[in-house]
């Protein structure tokens, strides 16, 4: 199957960032890594989720356009869309140019840290499939990450301005405004712990559904605004399988492995990496904190999140590579092999069906 080949590929290229390599060998494998992965993203067909609504939508494009058909998506995923068919490209040719897209943008933020590049490569992978099946969130997010390079060198204006880029492909990208002030804020441990722990048990407790209560209360539920929450809460109802408070505690659980081990290493990093690290780790909770709060009642809304929790590529590579012992740090290197595996696993699994098999435009 191409994903475990992949997946086996990666985890080899992974030991580039733990041995003594040349630049020529590195940098081919990285361009190696690239092609193959923007290779598979953009030869799909009918692979991964709302594969047909965005299909649809860019076949009927011009009727999306001319207002026959309402156009729900944002006006700078539409823009990409109407680009490609202003040249007289196909949807292949579309899939590919969001592939070199998106990934090339990640991978430009892969880069700037050349002593974790191959791991967090890997973990993009076994997180996030390495957007082989790309939506128009994870193409905003990908300016999302670009935007980071901001933060770091303190320029706020030129931060706002990738966000509202991003925005314009994918609004839940708004939420990552914050990521500015939430960055540069040195908060002890005890403090980021305590932001968990209580978000932990509002999330459990429900607070933001009963919040929702009484704000369709106040609202009335002819409201149009009270109907949107309403949906948002059935969604979220729907998503979930089973009692959602299971899929809740095992999500808690994912995290209770990793997040420790992150807090752990956050004094132990080396003093080059030590703010970048800080810095990373606060978004990582503040991710982690909308998931808590709305995870049980609006799932959807967790989608804002997303652009926080995916720093924790960059600290699983940060703590691996501060491990001083040769021994352990290859131990936790097979360690992470394997929870790498678990995670992909978890990625893919809601929407095997989806993903297995993998067709190309070809078959």
């Amino acid at each position: 199957m191409i994903y475990i080949v992949i997946f086996f590929f990666l985890a080899f290229t992974s030991l580039l960032d733990l041995v003594v390599t040349s630049k020529v060998i590195r940098y081919g494998f990285l361009l190696c890594t690239f092609i193959i992965l923007a290779i598979v993203a953009g030869m799909r067909w009918e692979v991964g989720p709302d594969w047909e609504s965005y299909h649809s939508f860019f076949v009927d494009y011009e009727q999306y356009r001319d207002g026959v058909y309402i156009n729900m998506l944002e006006p700078g995923y539409t823009f990409l869309n109407g680009l490609i068919k202003a040249i007289g490209g196909n949807y292949t040719t579309f899939l590919f140019f969001i592939a070199i897209l998106t990934i090339g943008l990640k991978y430009s933020i892969f880069t700037r840290h050349p002593r974790i590049t191959f791991v967090v490569i890997f973990f993009y992978y076994c997180y996030y499939l390495a957007d082989v099946a790309s939506t128009r969130q994870f193409t905003s997010l990908s300016i999302t990450l670009l935007s980071s390079i901001f933060i770091i060198k303190r320029r706020p204006v030129l931060f706002v301005l990738c966000v509202i880029l991003a925005t314009s492909i994918h609004i839940s990208s708004i939420a990552f405004l914050a990521a500015y002030w939430i960055y540069h804020k040195n908060f002890s441990k005890r403090t980021l712990a305590i932001v968990l722990c209580g978000t932990f048990v509002l999330g459990f407790l429900n607070v933001s559904g009963l919040m929702l209560g009484k704000v369709i209360g106040l609202l009335g539920s002819s409201s149009i605004y009270a109907e949107k929450l309403l949906k948002y809460s059935e969604s979220g109802v729907d998503s979930t399988v089973g009692n959602p408070y299971i899929s809740f505690l095992l999500g808690a659980l994912k995290r209770a492995v990793i997040i420790p081990f992150l807090f752990y290493y956050r004094e132990r990093i080396d003093s080059k990496d030590h703010d970048i690290y800080r810095g990373y780790l606060n978004l990582l909770i503040m991710g982690n904190a909308i998931y808590f709060l709305f995870i049980i009642s609006f799932p959807e809304v967790t989608r804002l999140s997303v652009s926080y929790l995916y720093f924790e590529i960059f600290l699983l590579g940060f703590a691996l590579i501060s491990i001083k012992d040769r021994n352990l740090k290859m131990v936790v290197f097979l360690l992470m092999i394997l929870f790498g595996g678990f995670r992909l696993y978890s990625f893919m699994a809601p929407y095997m069906n989806l993903y297995i098999p993998y067709k190309t435009f070809i078959n």
